[in-house]
């Protein structure tokens, strides 16, 4: 009973971050449940009985049982149109504009998107990224309490650059300052400086930072920050871009 009910509080919260992911609702306050079936015991060789793994069931608030895609279905979250991502993501930014906080960012601008239609690749966005220009953030770093702000910038606009790309300004609280081309750049130029100059307490959280992940800071990957760029004009040509929620392609058979 135990182990059945773990199963089904691991099931609720692993369902309960891909619809936030997906821009849906927090279902645990919305009254969702979940619920371990009861066992369906095969036969086995030789007259063995062979138990398969309970399914879980997620209930919802009016006590309907359901499985995951069902229940995405339900929240009208199941592969969801390019223009449907759009029109879902323009509506929450217009009722959550900034400035706006989410988790350890402070959001100021959102920016301009780029938009890019193709077929070359793309400058300022990527499938996993959108790069407005003008986008603006404050990461606090929670171990060291230093500031850090962000600013996203056309690389034709910096005078050490001065090329169609993404630039990346990161300043911060004791004076640092760090202007690359690319905003994982950046943020590793940064990570180098701390490691180097920053304080001992800088120096211990730098090092912490994942080298493959720096970039992150910036609050451009923050779920509530796509969110709301993904309702920005410009966001549906962006063609390489996934948006969250959008059905998958369909690749043809054979």
């Amino acid at each position: 009973a135990e182990k059945a009910a773990n199963a089904s509080v691991s099931a609720l919260a692993a369902l309960r971050q891909d619809v936030l992911d997906m821009g849906g609702g927090d279902i645990d306050a919305l009254g969702w449940t979940a619920s371990i079936a009861t066992p369906n015991p095969k036969p086995g060789a030789e007259g063995e009985t062979k138990q398969r793994a309970p399914p879980v069931r997620f209930v919802s608030p009016q006590g309907k049982h359901m499985g995951r895609a069902e229940v995405l279905r339900q929240l009208g979250l199941a592969g969801m149109t390019r223009d449907q991502c759009f029109k879902k993501a323009e509506e929450f930014r217009m009722a959550n504009p900034p400035p706006f906080t989410s988790g350890a960012w402070r959001v100021t601008s959102l920016g301009n998107i780029m938009a890019e239609k193709g077929p070359k690749d793309p400058l300022f966005h990527r499938a996993d990224c959108l790069f407005p220009i003008g986008f603006k953030s404050v990461w606090t770093d929670p171990a060291t309490g230093t500031a850090y702000s962000s600013e996203i910038l056309d690389g034709m606009d910096v005078q050490d650059i001065q090329k169609d790309c993404v630039a990346c300004k990161v300043t911060w609280s004791d004076g640092g300052e760090v202007v690359r081309e690319g905003v994982e750049d950046a943020w590793m130029a940064v990570r180098e400086q701390q490691l180097e100059s920053g304080s001992a307490a800088d120096k211990a959280s730098a090092a912490k930072w994942d080298a493959n992940g720096c970039g992150k800071q910036s609050g451009l990957w923050n779920t509530d920050v796509r969110k709301r760029i993904e309702g920005m004009r410009g966001s549906v040509e962006c063609f390489r871009y996934k948006f969250i929620g959008e059905k998958p392609e369909k690749h043809p058979s054979g």
